[in-house]
């Protein structure tokens, strides 16, 4: 065998522990996702709040499909009742006076 065969098997042989070890595949740290509540901006209002300016209110902050709009009469704030995109019953407090999001309900 000629001397620069056999120096680069050895060199070969000598080092590749090094690269395996160095190729070691190391696993992610699990990904933390915090629960965030967004609140979309809302439009400009021309008049008082209706039931439908609530649903959609409601619908900009998470709410799927709604299911019921209540207009309390003693404080003049609309509840807001529906499903979000998992399926699970969500209930929103809305200000009759603003559309400011006072409560969610989950």
């Amino acid at each position: 065998m000629h001397p620069i065969f056999r120096a680069a098997l050895c060199g070969t042989l000598l080092f590749a522990p090094a690269v395996a070890s160095a190729q070691m595949v190391i696993g992610e740290p699990p990904l933390v996702v915090e629960e965030e509540v967004i609140v979309a901006p809302l439009p400009p209002m021309s008049g008082p709040l209706d039931e439908e300016g609530a649903a959609m209110i409601a619908m900009a902050n998470g709410i799927a499909t709604v299911e019921d709009v209540d207009h309390r009469m003693w404080d003049g704030n609309f509840e807001v009742e529906g499903t979000d995109v998992t399926g699970e019953d969500v209930e929103l407090l809305i200000d009759g006076g603003t559309g400011a999001v006072l409560e969610v309900d989950d």
